[in-house]
């Protein structure tokens, strides 16, 4: 009895050990480095991680949400992170920011955050150009079609953001840019 317990516990232990996949050094030396704020470090060694860890999703959305989108704002470069962490598994589970979470629901919230904040500013500077006087006025516009179009790096499959960059560009007279941007909403 004894003997066949010590063998089911054993090969429990085996078993988990199997599945529980221990981080790379470099991964632990990038949490370290995020922990410790020291961004330039952190994304060296991310970057390492990848290499010797190229089926695990969480370094890329690691690198994607606190390089590229957080610190460097590279949209291209963050969306490339998260589209390779999709390509791996997007069913996978992680934990980032103490939330556990497949890849697909972190990689969407995440474009969510980014977009979400800089179409409000795009909204914001569009309603004080709506609401000026001042002779600055196309310059105020001009900075919420700019806006706009980062929302649109940041998340292309947002259509509300290419309504507000039509009416943007219709304010500005720019006929050939507003069709455009209303035939991709």
């Amino acid at each position: 009895m004894f003997e066949k317990k010590f063998i089911s516990i054993g090969i429990s232990l085996i078993t988990l050990l199997i599945f529980i996949q221990c981080s790379s050094q470099e991964y632990t030396s990038a949490k370290l480095y995020m922990q410790q704020d020291e961004w330039e470090k952190a994304e060296e060694f991310l970057v390492k991680a990848m290499a010797v860890e190229p089926d695990n999703p969480e370094i890329s959305c690691q690198l994607g949400y606190h390089i590229y989108g957080l610190r460097k704002k590279d949209w291209t470069m963050m969306n490339s992170s998260f589209d390779k962490a999709l390509s791996i598994d997007p069913n996978k589970k992680i934990a980032i920011l103490g939330q556990p979470t497949t890849v697909k629901e972190f990689v969407d919230v995440a474009r969510m955050q980014f977009w979400g904040e800089e179409y409000n500013k795009g909204v914001e500077e569009f309603n004080r150009y709506r609401t000026s006087n001042s002779d600055d006025k196309d310059i105020v516009l001009e900075k919420a079609i700019n806006t706009f179009i980062t929302a649109s790096a940041i998340k292309p499959d947002e259509a509300r953001t290419y309504s507000m960059l039509s009416t943007s560009y219709f304010f500005a007279g720019d006929a050939v840019e507003t069709l455009k941007n209303i035939l991709k909403a």
